[in-house]
């Protein structure tokens, strides 16, 4: 199944609301979570429609979500 760059931006956008609001990442993405920290936050500013995608954005999202869904 193939997930769109939405969802995707929303999914990483939303560790990052949990972990800098809600404080609730389980210990098994922590570190995942603390090494890709910018990508998180630009893929919730994309999500919410603060910033745009470009093709390194992309990119960077597409490469952690499918660390994300391998962990």
């Amino acid at each position: 199944m193939v997930t769109d760059f939405s969802d995707k931006c929303k999914t990483l956008g939303q560790l990052s609301v949990d972990r800098h609001y809600i404080g609730r990442i389980p210990d098994e993405l922590s570190e995942w979570v603390f090494t890709n920290e910018f990508i998180l936050t630009l893929a919730w500013c994309i999500s919410m429609g603060y910033a745009e995608s470009n093709d390194k954005t992309i990119e960077l999202i597409d490469t952690a979500y499918e660390e994300y869904a391998g962990v």
